[in-house]
């Protein structure tokens, strides 16, 4: 094939290839490689630049090759990011509870959606290879629109739902007259999430090394309670993404969350837990199960457009 110069002294080499024998195109780390048999014989050779029906390729070296191709399966590496849900639609319009079928259950307000898919989009770029979420409404959608974002399926863990103290639901037994000694708080169970959001919802329990919801949230829970079942689920979370390399996010609430951050780092600070904040640690030499995690940001909601306390 004729060659001509190009910059830094690399040669360009049409390689015209009939559609028929294309056997594959991919692109690894931004640069394009192909793999097809009749140029393999080439591989033993430095990297080239082919021409391949006009578009340009850069031919890899076999060993680099497999190389590139393991760095792309392993995208990875252990990181946890918090993230709490979205404004919530009783906080912006009081008569919402007038026709809500769960009253202790509210869904995300239009802005909360917004704010949900903004979290989406500024995860793009992590990686996440793993997203579990509380089974409240609030944080089932938030999640939602993250999955949108990522094409991801969202695993459910009971571990982290919202604090099931009779406190949390007292202002909305008062304003329906119900007695907060006797109400129990509706969670939705995973297969009426499965039934109302077949797209999005796994259908998986358990994973091959991982049980979820090992420590469910149960109705009342003392705040030591909380802090106990919170604590246990991150780090049983977060080993599982140490071990498998993968980056996973939790889609919680605002006391969760803050205890999953301080139970996460001893870096992690005193620091207001705002709607679709995001906290993101990782491994500390390499052994979370000894060292933690340390920590990258925290409660960070500066790529909101709208954040709860406006734009500082």
């Amino acid at each position: 094939s004729r060659s001509q110069s190009v910059p830094h002294e690399e040669k360009v080499h049409t390689l015209p290839i009939p559609a028929k024998s294309k056997r594959s195109i991919s692109s690894i780390g931004g640069t394009h490689t192909i793999t097809l048999d009749r140029v393999r014989r080439h591989s033993r050779q430095s990297s080239k630049i082919f021409v391949v029906n006009n578009i340009p390729l850069v031919l890899l070296p076999a060993a680099q090759l497999k190389l590139a191709k393991t760095e792309k399966k392993v995208i990875g590496s252990g990181m946890v990011f918090l993230a709490r849900h979205g404004e919530r639609e009783d906080h912006v319009n009081p008569k919402w509870y007038l026709n809500a079928p769960n009253v202790f259950d509210p869904p995300l307000s239009n802005k909360g959606l917004r704010q949900a898919a903004e979290l989406g989009e500024r995860l793009r770029s992590e990686n996440i290879t793993h997203i579990f979420a509380s089974p409240f409404t609030r944080t089932i959608q938030t999640a939602i629109e993250v999955a949108k974002k990522l094409n991801l399926m969202i695993n459910i863990d009971r571990g982290l739902a919202e604090h099931m103290e009779t406190k949390h639901f007292q202002v909305t037994c008062a304003r329906l007259q119900l007695d907060p000694n006797t109400f129990k708080v509706q969670v939705n169970t995973h297969e009426e999430l499965i039934k109302r959001y077949p797209k999005y919802i796994s259908p998986e329990t358990e994973f091959k090394d991982l049980k979820l919801n090992k420590w469910p949230a149960l109705f009342p829970e003392e705040e030591e309670e909380l802090f106990e079942r919170t604590n246990n689920t991150v780090k049983h979370l977060g080993i599982y993404a140490f071990n498998k390399k993968a980056n996973i996010l939790l889609v919680s609430h605002q006391t969760p969350v803050e205890y999953m951050a301080f139970e996460l780092s001893s870096e992690a600070e005193d620091k207001f837990v705002s709607v679709c904040c995001l906290t993101k640690v990782a491994p500390r030499k390499n052994d979370p199960k000894k060292k933690g995690w340390k920590l990258i940001f925290q409660h960070d909601d500066s790529f909101l457009s709208e954040p709860e306390c406006g734009k500082r």
